[in-house]
């Protein structure tokens, strides 16, 4: 449960964003996010446009409005989402002067609203619009919808698990534009938590039969598919969830390989072999060490970087080569889902409904 905020908070928070701006509104969600409001990561990605879910909301608004934002119109929006979301929490606290719990999608989806009206957008522009209109209106209602958005929010918008979370969504709405849909004994679609079987998600109840989607919802879901950044962004995804992954393990490695690799170095810079090029810039943080590493392997044209790695660290090419097969494994199922993709495309542009 998250620690209990009050009013002088939010006052505190509202002075951040005006005296700091779209740096305000970051280190607010940072502080929000340390105390347990989960929503707030997905923000901070946003205001930062650093993380796949941030990006991926950027890209949606971008194509779906048809406009080119600038970097200044991007952190007004940016700036009043903050303000729109510390209203919703303040909303929570005029009973009793303070909250310890989220806001819930209906509230979310509402400051929303409230600032692409403000901007000239519409709440379509919102990647999360359709698929919760979808799953509203197939599903249990607002029900599906905030169990939904829990799941999505528990992952706080960055990480492996935020990536699952968003192949999920988008394997969701591509169930609704195949076209039929399992539903459970009311005749209601929806998914349990954490469900990421494509075209196979599990229903509240029990499967009780296939339900066909309106044709319109399919062309609407076809329509959010063609836009949605996070399948274009799913190479990035696994990427980035992958080096974070090899990242652990070689910084695991790192401080030895740097001190051997130091030792018996002179300091000056002559650029006689590969080791001595990638020591022109020698490294001080874990994250610096690491890209030393990969950028003395990239620059390593003689074999003399390389040769001493493995000299120094017998035990580095098996961690190399667990890393090299987890990655194939996942450029390998990425592909298996790209392909996928395409031949429901196809299926769907064979029954006559079109992506344009």
């Amino acid at each position: 449960m998250p620690q209990s905020i009050n009013l002088q908070d939010i006052k505190r928070y509202q002075d951040m964003i005006d005296r700091n701006h779209v740096q305000g509104a970051i280190r607010v969600y940072e502080e929000l996010l340390s105390k347990g409001y989960d929503y707030a990561g997905w923000a901070k990605g946003v205001a930062k446009g650093d993380t796949v879910t941030g990006e991926a909301a950027i890209l949606f608004m971008t194509e779906t409005s048809g406009r080119k934002f600038s970097e200044g119109k991007l952190n007004e929006i940016r700036i009043d989402m903050a303000r729109g979301y510390l209203d919703a929490l303040a909303v929570q606290m005029e009973q009793t002067g303070q909250t310890d719990t989220d806001v819930k999608f209906e509230g979310i989806r509402e400051f929303h609203r409230k600032v692409f009206i403000k901007h000239d957008l519409s709440i379509e522009n919102w990647t999360l619009e359709e698929p919760m209109r979808l799953l509203a209106k197939y599903g249990h209602g607002k029900e599906t919808q905030e169990r939904v958005w829990q799941d999505l929010a528990k992952t706080q918008g960055d990480g492996p698990d935020a990536v699952a979370a968003s192949a999920s969504l988008y394997l969701t709405v591509a169930d609704f534009a195949d076209g039929s849909i399992e539903v459970d004994k009311n005749g209601k679609y929806q998914p349990q938590p954490k469900s990421i079987t494509p075209y196979n998600v599990p229903v509240h109840g029990y499967a009780a039969g296939a339900r066909r989607v309106d044709v319109e919802d399919q062309k609407r879901a076809l329509g959010w598919l063609k836009h949605a950044a996070q399948w274009r962004s799913l190479s990035k995804t696994f990427a980035d969830a992958q080096d974070a992954v090899e990242q652990k393990e070689w910084l695991t490695m790192s401080t030895s390989l740097e001190q051997g690799i130091y030792a018996g170095m002179d300091s000056q810079d002559t650029g006689k072999n590969s080791i001595e090029v990638a020591e022109s810039n020698r490294p001080q943080s874990a994250e610096e060490r690491f890209k030393y590493i990969v950028n003395g392997l990239l620059n390593d044209t003689d074999g003399s970087f390389a040769k001493q790695l493995l000299a120094e660290n017998p035990g580095s090419s098996e961690i190399y080569e667990k890393g090299v097969a987890a990655y194939r494994e996942e450029v390998r199922q990425a592909e298996l889902a790209s392909v996928q993709q395409q031949e429901m495309v196809q299926q769907e542009r064979s029954r006559g409904i079109s992506l344009s």
